[in-house]
């Protein structure tokens, strides 16, 4: 287990690292820590470091995560080396307490739809499915953390939102807990990104030691108006 990370602020209150990373479900974190992967039965290879996708922060201010076939570590925020934006599916899930709420009701009641009010909006962070490759119990964070009961609750889903999860929900996105293997990295896709990184980092040396300043200001924002590389060459022409 990866010791409890917290630090003390200036003020002197108790400040959670983890919280500070502002991650949300399915962003993929890179591994890079000895104790997981000798705990994953891994071993480094060429300085790759596996990306298993984020799924919440412990009481214990670790962070977990999940490998795409849903194996669940927790490590320390100094643990990560990098962090790549995941896809956020939103859905509308029915919280623990008004699921308990309605299994209270009567069974003519229980086979009726709930309506929109038993359901929150909510970050999937996983899924399991059965042998015929269909959504079996979907696993949330909802937006609001009041209604954060029980890691281990499968939220039953808005009937409108069942089709569109199961078309999105793959390995390549999010954790799908079924009978098929799966690699233990989630790093479809990072090799393109870390290309794009290092041109916008090697853009913006040039232009920085050519005294380029509208290039210059242009590619430190490239994080909030992303540029393509035609547009970043553009900078460039005179």
């Amino acid at each position: 287990m990866a010791p409890t990370q917290r630090t003390t602020g200036p003020d002197g209150q108790t400040l959670n690292l983890a919280q500070a990373l502002g991650l949300r479900p399915l962003d993929r974190l890179q591994i890079n820590s000895k104790r997981f992967l000798v705990a994953q039965g891994l071993e480094r290879s060429q300085n790759k470091f596996p990306h298993w996708f984020f799924q919440r922060v412990t009481q214990e201010g670790l962070l977990e995560v999940m490998a795409p076939g849903g194996s669940i570590q927790h490590v320390g925020p100094t643990e990560v080396c990098n962090v790549v934006e995941g896809v956020r599916l939103v859905v509308r899930a029915m919280p623990r307490a008004t699921f308990l709420q309605r299994s209270s009701l009567p069974p003519s009641e229980r086979q009726q739809l709930p309506p929109d009010a038993a359901y929150a909006p909510a970050y999937v962070r996983f899924v399991r499915k059965d042998r015929w490759n269909r959504i079996d119990q979907v696993f949330v964070q909802f937006h609001a953390d009041s209604l954060n009961e029980s890691p281990t609750f499968a939220s039953p889903i808005h009937q409108e939102d069942r089709a569109p999860l199961g078309k999105l929900a793959t390995r390549r996105s999010m954790p799908v807990v079924g009978p098929v293997g799966a690699s233990m990295s989630a790093d479809n896709g990072i090799q393109r990104i870390l290309d794009a990184e290092r041109y916008v980092a090697a853009a913006f040396i040039r232009a920085s030691l050519a005294g380029m300043d509208q290039a210059v200001d242009a590619l430190s924002q490239v994080g909030v108006r992303p540029l393509s590389a035609r547009r970043i060459n553009s900078l460039f022409e005179t």
